[in-house]
């Protein structure tokens, strides 16, 4: 459909990239429990295992994707052309805004293991909202009543995130790296979570899948990592 006016065009075209990232983040998202009852639907057959910690890696991705392009940059894994006019740009600007918005979203989705995980995907959401807030800033003169709604909102998620994940990493445990003895993985754990079998044995499936452990009844002598059980000093 030919739209004569640019700024229509636009503003159609946002609107269509902006609910974009939501509905691709929904594939990634763990399903509500469907309702009991004969009236009750069955849920959509998915495709794939709900991942929200690949779905939020795939928005920050292509978020920084669209940074790149925006910028200008030319590469054989951008095909393409860079955006040419300032409404194409603020487009772009939306798009990138709503990809890092569903990749924070999707991360409120993840069981983090460690405070050390928590910290790395901080990390990504603080990098990913730090970028889209200074091209915002960057086209502030070409809609400023719309960018600076959006600026606002980008800085206001930064300091959110900033609260919501110190709270959340305050009740993780930790990874810690030590250089055990010459023992078996299962005297490891045992060391650490004590003699209830019930603490044991996850730590034990933990030590060896951390580290790739060949056979569990030999550590070798190198450094391990191991998560630390809560309410350890």
């Amino acid at each position: 459909v030919a739209i004569g006016n640019r700024k229509e065009a636009a503003t159609v075209l946002a609107s269509l990239v902006t609910s974009y990232p939501a509905k691709l983040g929904a594939s990634f998202r763990p399903q509500p429990p469907a309702a009991l009852g004969p009236s009750a639907e069955a849920p959509p057959a998915r495709l794939q295992v709900p991942d929200p910690r690949a779905g939020a890696g795939l928005m920050f991705q292509i978020a920084a994707t669209i940074a790149r392009r925006t910028s200008g940059a030319i590469a054989a894994d951008l095909p393409g052309r860079a955006p040419a006019t300032e409404t194409e740009r603020l487009v772009y600007l939306a798009a990138e805004a709503a990809f890092v918005a569903e990749g924070i979203s999707l991360m409120a989705e993840i069981e983090f293991e460690s405070r050390q995980d928590a910290q790395t995907w901080q990390g990504k959401a603080e990098t990913a909202l730090a970028g889209t807030s200074a091209r915002a800033a960057e086209l502030a003169g070409a809609a400023p009543a719309v960018v600076a709604e959006l600026w606002q909102a980008l800085e206001a998620a930064r300091g959110r995130l900033a609260i919501d994940m110190s709270e959340v990493v305050g009740r993780l445990p930790a990874v810690i790296t030590i250089t055990p003895p010459r023992a078996s993985a299962w005297l490891l754990a045992q060391h650490y979570a004590g003699d209830n079998p019930a603490d044991v044995v996850p730590m034990l499936h933990d030590i060896v899948r951390r580290n790739r452990l060949r056979h569990p009844a030999v550590l070798g002598a190198g450094p391990l990592e191991l998560l630390k059980p809560k309410g350890q000093a």
